[in-house]
């Protein structure tokens, strides 16, 4: 059996324009050092992950709990009021339920995130499984763990699993899962590094659709 994991933000939903439009004047609310150019630095990363990268990095000083309520609280406006989904990406999920593959979403965005998506968008029967950094102890990407939950969600083996991906950190996270990964270049992730991927297409193109088939097809 073959499997399909998708990345949320800036795969399934456009969320990464509003993270790079809001995120850092938001930040600088209490963290004046951090600046617009640190996004590249820190997109695909775990609220818990961005935390310790502004305390390593930046000197934050926050207790850890509150800054993570904190950040959920700003993630809600933005998945509840800011974000749409991927032109294309309705096509490629429904020919694959269609087609019966098992599908999953694997993020470093906390469960409450996914569920605000899933839910705003009716995407709930489309998958099998939901996958948050929340199942792996707060470890984000690139670690990949939150990929080998996926594939383990779904009762199907990382080396058949297909992942799509936008960011360095999640492209690395899914190679080192042992599984297939395919980056997908958009107008959001230019200043990304996709070249560890197996292959990069232009967003939900028709390449994307014949890669997807090609792997689901084989046995």
């Amino acid at each position: 059996m073959r499997a399909v994991i998708f990345d949320m933000d800036g795969v399934i939903v456009d969320s990464e324009l509003y993270w790079d439009q809001l995120l850092p004047g938001f930040l600088q609310t209490r963290l004046p050092a951090f600046q617009a150019e640190d996004m590249r630095r820190v997109q695909g990363l775990s609220n818990q992950g961005l935390y310790d990268w502004l305390c390593e990095n930046r000197d934050l000083q926050m207790e850890k709990e509150d800054f993570l309520e904190w950040l959920l609280d700003f993630a809600d406006e933005i998945y509840e009021t800011h974000v749409n989904l991927m032109p294309g990406f309705m096509n490629l999920l429904e020919m694959l339920h269609t087609s019966g593959i098992p599908k999953a979403i694997a993020s470093s965005s906390p469960h409450r995130s996914i569920r605000i998506v899933v839910e705003r968008f009716g995407l709930q029967h489309y998958f099998e499984a939901l996958c948050s950094a929340d199942d792996v102890n707060g470890v984000g990407k690139p670690n990949p763990a939150v990929f080998l939950h996926a594939a383990k969600s779904l009762n199907v083996r990382p080396e058949n699993c297909l992942v799509l991906e936008d960011s360095s950190h999640g492209i690395r996270a899914g190679v080192n899962a042992g599984m297939r990964v395919i980056a997908l270049s958009t107008e959001q992730n230019h200043e990304q590094n996709l070249e560890l991927a197996h292959e990069i297409v232009d967003g939900f193109s028709g390449t994307l659709t014949s890669r997807v088939l090609e792997f689901t097809s084989m046995g």
